[in-house]
């Protein structure tokens, strides 16, 4: 072998050498970036989550969903026990249907005739469906129970598609199968 091919040779593997050690050190730099930022960003919302717990939830629901959300929303409201403050999803009129709607999610009934409404301590049903309940709420498991005074359990499960509640579905008391809500305007 010539001492110019020696030459080459000796070139070429230093520069494969130093191109090799010159992108493991990017590599791990940009690994201890991104573990930079992710530190940063849990500090942040830990932050967040204690002086400003609405607008953690809120970016809580955009970032990992509506399930995530009411996790995090019952630990921190104390809905862990059982209270007469309605969940604020829950609030107001909800149009009650035998079947699930197969509609988007703004989607509002053209007519709240038939349903119930939910308030501080109380489930009132109209139209169709009469009658009233005592209650106190409680999340657990992904689901809003809704306690009465007997004991008995008015189960409210929130089904979202992302960070919005799109509809719930309720198992009222002598009702076969659940009623699915849609929220009136």
């Amino acid at each position: 072998m010539s001492a110019t091919a020696l030459r080459w040779n000796g070139r070429r593997t230093r520069t494969y050498f130093l191109s090799t050690v010159a992108i493991l050190t990017l590599i791990a730099g940009y690994v201890v970036f991104l573990q930079y930022e992710e530190n940063r960003m849990e500090r942040y919302y830990a932050s967040l989550r204690s002086t400003q717990p609405a607008v953690y939830l809120s970016k809580l629901a955009q970032l990992r969903g509506f399930d995530t959300y009411l996790k995090e929303f019952a630990a921190l409201q104390n809905f862990e026990k059982p209270q007469d403050r309605v969940p604020p999803f829950l609030l107001g009129r909800w149009a009650l249907f035998q079947t699930e709607q197969q509609v988007g999610d703004h989607y509002f009934p053209d007519a709240c005739l038939s349903g119930a409404e939910i308030e501080d301590g109380t489930i009132r049903l109209f139209g169709e469906y009469r009658g009233g309940y005592q209650v106190r709420y409680k999340i657990a498991g992904g689901k809003v129970e809704a306690v009465l005074d007997n004991g008995d359990v008015i189960l409210v499960t929130p089904q979202a598609y992302g960070a919005h509640l799109h509809h719930i579905e309720i198992a009222l008391p002598g009702q076969q199968a659940p009623l699915y809500g849609y929220i009136c305007k």
